[in-house]
C-alpha cells in the first residue's frame, strides 16, 4: 500500500507493461541457470502475489506463457539470452520500475550465488 502511495506521490501510475516485464525478468533469472531453487520459488510466489496486476489474463496464465518464451530463449544459443533481457528491459518506461527490475534481478541472482550486471542496462 505504501508503494501505491509513493507512487501516486511521485506522479507515477501503474504502468501494466512494466508489470509484465517485471515477471519476465524474474522468471528469466530463475531459469536461466537451470536449477530452481525454494528461495526462486518463494521470490517469485511473493511478487505474483504483490505486483499490482491489471490484466484480464492471470498473473499464473501469463507466467506460464512466459516460462515457455524463455524456455525458447534459453534452448536456443546463448547469444540470444542478453538480446532477450536486453529487449525486456528496454520495454520498460518508469525509472523506478527499471530499478525495481535490477532490484529483482539482483535478490534472485543472490539466491544462486551469483548476478552479472551486464545483462541489465544502466
Amino acid at each position: 500500500m505504501l508503494e501505491k502511495l509513493f507512487q501516486i506521490l511521485n506522479g507515477e501510475k501503474n504502468n501494466q507493461s512494466d508489470n509484465e516485464a517485471l515477471v519476465k525478468v524474474a522468471t528469466f533469472f530463475y531459469k536461466i541457470d537451470g536449477r530452481i531453487s525454494i528461495e526462486e520459488q518463494d521470490y517469485m510466489s511473493r511478487l505474483k502475489n504483490d505486483i499490482e496486476w491489471q490484466s484480464n489474463l492471470d498473473i499464473d496464465n501469463f507466467h506460464q506463457h512466459i516460462i515457455s518464451e524463455i524456455n525458447q530463449v534459453i534452448d536456443g544459443p546463448s547469444n540470444k539470452y542478453n538480446d532477450y533481457l536486453a529487449k525486456v528491459m528496454d520495454s520498460i518506461e518508469s525509472k523506478a520500475a527499471i530499478e525495481r527490475a535490477k532490484q529483482i534481478a539482483q535478490t534472485i541472482s543472490d539466491a544462486d550465488g551469483a548476478v552479472s550486471y551486464t545483462h541489465l542496462r544502466a
